[in-house]
């Protein structure tokens, strides 16, 4: 009788084991974001990336979206504490957002510019409404309104919305308040993957009378995903590349069509597959750990279940910095940075050249430059660890040349990202690594944007004691804005000393002689550093990518 008693009491004992190694097995998953994540517009029985993600990986999914959603209201939310256990056990965070606080901006431009000629006046809130009613008498004048402001007239007074002072200014917000919400989740759970993706072009499809509008959210996106991909530099969260999936496809992913007319930006079913599968290549790149077995109990006392470590996402390799919009320059005004020649840059916009708006981006054309002579291999044979870097590109030598000495390791897991745009901090750091990482001598910051945590920080002091670049004025270092072609050169320029070209004859119509950055354009021309994008255009404002700014910096220390 005493043996049959024991046997319940050791089974009872062993039942009540299993809810603890249940709830160790279960992993859980916080979506955050807008109404993207929310799944808006999706029709019943259809499924948004949260879901989809939950099931493949068999995560308990809490789904947080929200319409409208801004990064500064995520904050706010989560400042009251209400997600503070969901955050602290959750195995993966996703986190969709930054595209509506441009839009809110471009509804609040549009908005004025409209009631300036129409009455009655309108409010932003409007534009969405009105310009999903094409029968709406007020349909047609907004339209025309909403394309000029993001054509803008070409003019520094008037740029291209995604050139816009204020549209800069905002991307910077969102990065600002983006580092809040990091920072929040971080104080809670340190080791949980957070993945945020790039925002993609809903308006992809768009043609004819409709181009404008392709073309500008184009160019929107870009210069906010550059910021995205450079302010992951720490590590703090993972970045799939959603962006160019939609870009790669062949189908419309997204409620946006011309005909009917409708402007929805959100993904349709195939779009939030899409993403889904983005998303989950990059959780593919975990680090699994094997659960440990948890040990048979004993007749007396099971033992306790071992608890699975949870897995650490991977961190990203540092993307190259941002470009920078050229400042109060020390002695010159700093330049934008140039795209390469040969190589179409992205269509972030030209960061500011000082004190003026920029002018309209154009688009780098590849021309098959009238470059220079290939650069050269790195001398000793290295491999090639980037699964986007061909080994047959102009700028594989000069990539392989920049790993080797330590300048750039990449932004993800084999992935160097030739083609997203360089901003001003990248830029200086690049420099600043390729001359050996020197101290600064004086460790006064002079940049109320650039923080002492920053990877950047003593990139941006040396750059600023060696008068390379004096920010972009009012104690800013704007190091999240891209860098153009004219920058780039005049970087590099400074860096090398200023040496004065021996001809002075000009080959490009679009370089005028007065101008901070004629100089170094001719003195680049020389030393064969660049070409221009054709014989007549060096297209100063286009933006500089990655594998131009290597590329450029290989052939400026290969002629010392």
């Amino acid at each position: 009788m005493k043996k049959i008693i024991s046997l319940i009491l050791c089974f009872c004992l062993i039942l009540g084991t299993i809810p603890g190694i249940l709830a160790v097995e279960e992993k859980t998953y916080l979506a955050l974001g807008d109404s993207i994540t929310a799944g808006t517009r999706l029709e019943e029985g259809q499924s948004a990336f949260p879901q989809l993600l939950a099931q493949t990986n068999d995560y308990t999914l809490n789904n947080q979206g929200v319409n409208g959603l801004t990064a500064d209201v995520l904050y706010d939310t989560l400042s009251t504490g209400a997600l503070d256990s969901e955050i602290a056990r959750a195995d993966l965070i996703t986190i969709t957002c930054g595209g509506n606080d441009l839009l809110d901006l471009l509804y609040e431009v549009v908005t004025a510019a409209y009631n300036a000629m129409y009455s009655p006046a309108i409010v932003p809130d409007d534009v969405v409404v009105i310009m999903a009613n094409s029968a709406d008498p007020r349909y047609i004048p907004l339209l025309i309104v909403t394309m000029d402001v993001m054509q803008g007239d070409g003019t520094p007074a008037n740029p291209p919305f995604a050139q816009r002072a204020d549209f800069l200014a905002e991307v910077d917000t969102f990065i600002t308040n983006l580092n809040l919400v990091m920072d929040y989740i971080r104080a809670i759970n340190p080791q949980v993957p957070v993945l945020l993706p790039t925002q993609y072009n809903p308006y992809r499809f768009f043609t004819g009378l409709y181009t404008l509008v392709n073309t500008s959210m184009d160019a929107a996106a870009r210069v906010l995903n550059n910021a995205i991909l450079a302010n992951a530099e720490g590590g703090s969260y993972l970045v799939p590349d959603v962006f160019s999936a939609f870009q790669a496809s062949s189908e419309n992913l997204c409620n946006a069509t011309m005909v009917p007319m409708d402007l929805d930006f959100h993904p349709n079913a195939a779009g939030h597959e899409v993403m889904a599968q983005v998303f989950q290549a990059v959780i593919d790149q975990f680090p699994q750990e094997e659960p440990t077995e948890p040990s048979e109990p004993e007749e007396t006392e099971p033992s306790q279940p071992t608890e699975p470590s949870e897995p650490e996402g991977t961190e990203p390799s540092e993307p190259t910095e941002p470009s920078e919009p050229e400042e109060t320059e020390p002695s010159q005004p700093t330049e934008p940075s140039e795209p390469e020649e040969t190589e179409p840059s992205q269509p972030t916009e030209p960061s500011e050249p000082e004190g003026t708006e920029p002018s309209q981006p154009t688009e780098p054309s590849e021309p098959e430059e009238t470059e220079p002579s290939e650069p050269t291999e790195p001398s000793e044979p290295v491999e090639n660890p980037f699964t986007d870097v061909p080994d047959d590109q102009w700028y594989t030598g000069p990539v392989l040349w920049a790993v080797e000495n330590n300048i750039t390791v990449g932004t993800g897991e084999g992935i160097f990202s030739p083609n997203v745009t360089c901003n001003r901090a990248q830029v200086v750091t690049f420099l600043w690594r390729a001359m050996g990482e020197p101290e600064p001598e004086s460790t006064e910051n002079p940049f109320t944007d650039v923080a002492q945590s920053d990877y950047f920080y003593k990139a941006v002091l040396w750059a600023v004691e060696k008068n390379i670049t004096a920010g972009t004025g009012n104690n800013q270092f704007s190091p999240s804005r891209p860098c153009t072609r004219d920058q780039v050169v005049t970087f590099l320029w400074r860096t090398m000393g200023e040496p004065a070209p021996e001809k002075t004859e000009n080959p490009f119509t679009d370089v005028v002689q007065d101008i901070y950055y004629y100089i170094p354009v001719l003195w680049a021309v020389e030393n064969e550093i660049t070409a221009g994008t054709s014989a007549t255009t060096f297209a100063p404002s286009n933006p500089c990518t990655r594998a131009q700014v290597v590329t450029f910096l290989f052939r400026t220390l290969e002629k010392q």
